[in-house]
């Protein structure tokens, strides 16, 4: 048996522009909100602390996906959460419809490409989220890749692994 294992991260690219971003809602909560002290404080603190989440993802190892030979960890933020090949049914790109709000005053709707996922049936997390939004989980990131090409590593792997499994046996004499 091999420890065959591959760890993908996000673009740090992304997070760069994320970081400037709120670098510069900051710089103008300080120099350009006088009036409105509730609006000038909201911005500084709100994009402050987005400043703050988006160094601490440039930090290397606190945000990635692991694929193993047992399952995959998603790590964000230094959290992470581990969930065996088992315990999924199967992986498909999708999208999520995001509200936003414009400067306009009106909602306009923006689709997010994600990677979605269900458990089988034997699970019982996340139920609700499937009753709600008729998804599971999700993967947080693409990692770099494009949505069906994540989709089709995450089956690949599970796939592979899942008949891996099944040809040991807990000794690990193969059958």
């Amino acid at each position: 048996m091999r420890n065959e294992a591959i760890t993908l991260k996000p673009r740090k690219l992304k997070t760069i522009g994320y970081l400037l971003i709120s670098c510069a809602f900051v710089f103008i909560g300080f120099i350009v909100i006088d009036e409105n002290a509730l609006l000038r404080w909201s911005s500084i603190s709100f994009f402050g602390l987005g400043v703050i989440v988006f160094i601490i993802q440039l930090i290397p190892d606190s945000t990635y996906l692991r694929l193993t030979r047992d399952g995959f960890e998603v790590r964000s933020l230094y959290k992470s959460n581990f969930t065996k090949w088992d315990e999924i049914k199967s992986f498909r790109a999708g999208s999520l419809t995001v509200p936003t709000y414009t400067n306009l005053g009106t909602f306009i709707s923006t689709n997010k490409k994600m990677v979605f996922y269900d458990y089988k049936k034997s699970h019982k997390k996340y139920r609700i989220g499937k009753s709600l939004s008729g998804r599971q989980a999700a993967l947080p990131d693409l990692y770099g890749m494009k949505v069906d090409e994540l989709a089709k590593l995450m089956n690949k792997w599970k796939n592979k692994n899942s008949v891996q499994q099944l040809s040991y046996s807990p000794l690990g004499v193969k059958q």
